[in-house]
């Protein structure tokens, strides 16, 4: 049996991690991982150590959809056209984010130098229907 101990903040998910490798033996395991539930631990879940990584920054958003979609790809094949795709999606949602930037500028700007307290943006109203329609286009795509 190996035991490799990987510290915060350098391991995959950015935290504390024990790793045990032991020997194929369906009894061997059974009784180790029963052993180990019975003193507090628990098994992972399926994509938590992904999910972690996320969410302490070790791995970007896109890194995470992209790894999601290897682990489901077929073929090679399979897997440029989820690269494709991810690419793809993360462009679209750079360009609405630059959007929004933009309009929270126009916004700001409106509030600290307009000449009153009622915020008229020309064409505000539609451009936030086209950023909305293209997040749902973009949302609808990537769930397919």
């Amino acid at each position: 049996m190996i035991v490799t101990v990987f510290r915060s903040p350098h391991s995959y998910t950015g935290e504390d991690l024990v790793e045990i490798h032991t020997h194929g033996s369906t009894l061997i395991v059974d009784l180790l991982e029963s052993l180990l539930t019975s003193n507090g631990a628990r098994l992972a879940e399926p994509g938590e150590f992904s999910r972690r990584a996320y969410m302490h920054g070790k791995i970007s958003l896109q890194e995470l959809e992209l790894l999601v979609m290897r682990i489901d790809a077929s073929s090679e094949q399979s897997l440029s056209k989820a690269k494709s795709l991810i690419a793809r999606k993360f462009e679209r949602l750079s360009n609405v984010y630059q959007k929004l930037v933009g309009l929270l500028a126009q916004v700001n700007a409106q509030i600290d130098f307009g000449e009153s307290d009622n915020v008229q943006i020309e064409g505000l109203e539609d451009q936030v229907k086209v950023i909305s329609l293209t997040l749902k286009q973009t949302c609808r795509r990537s769930s397919k």
